[in-house]
């Protein structure tokens, strides 16, 4: 999966922005590395992946392993979830198209193919949401999942709302 992907510098439970900045030494302990707190609390260059990358190609895992590139959380999830968009409002036109269903019927066999994935995909950003540390990046993220709510509408893909409405 492409969490093996993330960045190493993001976020801890020992970075607060009011805690001193000073090794704390004792007997036991040896002198903890001091990182730059200012590059982990900024927003920087991160607010591109809503604004300008929010439909860009998705990450694929096999390519981004061998060039062994890494990705902020947000990136990720971006990518994931732009995935997830795309296939289902593709999947919702073949099977109303296909088994010519319309409305409740279209919905609830929409729900019966990508309940599993939808199940999957919850489970895997509250994993990821509880693991991390870094507010910006699940700020982004929600902010991610807002504006795929809206092309989940102007896409006419309905059934994707509850989906977005768990998230």
């Amino acid at each position: 999966m492409l969490e093996s992907d993330e960045l190493d510098e993001i976020a801890e439970k020992d970075d607060l922005l009011g805690s001193d900045d000073k090794p704390k030494t004792s007997l036991f302990s040896s002198k903890p590395a001091l990182r730059n707190r200012s590059t982990v609390f900024t927003l920087g260059k991160r607010y591109s992946t809503i604004e300008n990358e929010i439909e860009s190609t998705i990450i694929i895992p096999h390519a981004s392993q061998k060039s062994d590139q890494k990705y902020l959380m947000e990136n990720i999830f971006r990518s994931e979830q732009y995935a997830l968009l795309d296939n289902a409002s593709n999947e919702l036109m073949f099977l109303s198209d296909f088994f010519m269903a319309k409305d409740n019927a279209c919905i609830e066999l929409f729900n019966s193919v990508f309940e599993i994935t939808f199940n999957l995909l919850l489970k895997n950003s509250e994993r990821q949401i509880k693991s991390t540390h870094d507010a910006i990046a699940i700020f982004l993220c929600i902010n991610i999942i807002q504006r795929y709510e809206i092309l989940a509408k102007k896409r006419q893909c309905f059934p994707m709302l509850a989906y977005f409405f768990k998230s």
